[in-house]
């Protein structure tokens, strides 16, 4: 049974420590959060659980497999850092950093000392998303011409990123994860209404290889929750709706039609990927790598905002993976 500390209880920090717990493989030994009322509010079980404001004091329990970091952005790279370096392994939710520096230290870090680090990207857990890849691969679709996400909400509005860096950190490793590759460049623009320098609102076009742009839309002062993309090929259109739990894929011809698919929860088949990539350490499309690609995305889109719209290409150097001799020292030492 792995033992995790969850850091971070806000909002969806019981919903992670729920998940690990609902894989019957991990339990939550300690919770993290400088409020008293979070930490207090997870549920009192048997073993008892370990509540603190100390990070220090839950990285030195030797008993902590993992830790699972669920704080606003601008803290990820301290406390994965901190993490690592007491020899844990880590996942940390979207977005993995607020820049590609830091992300890249903590890459080598985790290499350095044969650590997991994972990246919480959980729409690439989402059996209705690989459904929409399962289509995109099988040519049913016809050549790809282009894909738009819009994600919108009545908040929450958040201080430490804004909202391309909140909501399309998500469709960006949806983007990533369709496309099979990063994107090349980007265009960006945004409106701020609430807060000067913290867009409210953004959208934001990547062009892929082979010229396929991904559109992306998102707003933080919709009052309608949307989750949606359209995929647009030259034999059939496809609606990908998150929110309809009915019938969250439709493919259109001459008239629309449902595609089958069994919906799973996705946060819990992240997490379980997660404490598989503990038992049997091996490459995965949600590690930190991927995540370092949305970064490097997100800060090119930043500066096409600064740019006023401009054009800007996106270095998306990606390090070399860990070698088959890193894997197995890292399955040894597990």
């Amino acid at each position: 049974m792995f033992q995790i500390g969850l850091i971070g209880a806000g909002l969806w920090g019981p919903n992670v420590a729920r998940s690990f717990e609902e894989t019957g493989a991990a339990e939550i030994r300690w919770i993290c959060d400088l409020d008293e009322g979070r930490r207090l509010a997870l549920p009192a079980r048997t073993p008892p659980l370990r509540r603190t404001a100390d990070v220090a004091q839950l990285l030195a329990d030797p008993l902590v497999d993992a830790v699972a970091i669920v704080t606003p952005a601008d803290s990820h790279f301290q406390l994965a850092r901190a993490a690592l370096l007491a020899g844990k392994h880590v996942l940390v939710e979207k977005p993995f950093t607020t820049n590609s520096a830091d992300a890249i230290e903590l890459i080598n870090l985790a290499d350095r000392l044969d650590r997991v680090l994972f990246v919480g990207h959980v729409f690439e857990y989402n059996s209705t998303i690989v459904a929409v890849k399962e289509l995109l691969r099988s040519g049913s679709l016809g050549d790809l011409r282009y894909i738009r996400c819009e994600r919108t909400n009545f908040g929450p509005i958040r201080d430490d990123v804004n909202a391309l860096w909140d909501l399309g950190a998500h469709d960006i490793s949806i983007l990533c994860l369709l496309m099979g590759s990063p994107p090349l460049s980007v265009t960006a623009v945004g409106w701020s209404y609430l807060k000067p320098g913290v867009e409210d609102e953004v959208s934001a076009t990547f062009t892929f290889p082979g010229g396929i742009r991904g559109h992306v839309h998102v707003n933080w002062l919709n009052p309608i929750k949307v989750r949606q993309m359209t995929v647009v090929g030259t034999a059939k259109m496809l609606l990908w709706d998150d929110l309809d739990l009915a019938v969250p894929i439709r493919v259109f011809d001459h008239r629309p039609h449902a595609a089958a698919v069994e919906r799973n929860v996705p946060l819990r088949a992240q997490v379980s990927h997660f404490l598989h990539c503990l038992r049997s350490p091996q490459t995965t499309y949600s590690d930190a790598r991927n995540g370092l690609r949305v970064v490097q995305a997100l800060e090119a889109a930043s500066a096409s905002l600064r740019a006023g719209g401009r054009e800007t290409v996106i270095d998306s150097s990606i390090l070399p993976r860990p070698t088959q001799e890193q894997l197995v020292r890292r399955e040894a030492a597990d």
